[in-house]
């Protein structure tokens, strides 16, 4: 259950994932880059806190991270197959 809108520079995607639990299943932003090994190794490099990679479906790798906010974001990439 999601719809995307074409901004024009980018692509805002908004998602009705969660399980519905006030406080925890916060709005988080997903950027998508080329390689998720590569920009995370650059976030943390500068102090960004990053989880370990993981599948999140075949062919789509994720980090999470935190900003400095303490807001949670993601970073993915997917396979062009």
């Amino acid at each position: 259950m999601w719809v995307t809108f074409d901004t024009g520079v980018c692509t805002l995607a908004l998602h009705g994932g969660g399980k519905g639990q006030l406080g925890r299943d916060a709005p988080k932003f997903v950027f998508k880059v080329q390689a998720v090994a590569a920009v995370r190794k650059e976030l943390l490099a500068l102090g960004v806190p990053m989880g370990e990679i993981r599948t999140a479906a075949p062919g789509v790798l994720v980090c999470d991270g935190k900003d400095p906010e303490g807001n949670s974001f993601s970073i993915e990439s997917r396979s062009e197959h």
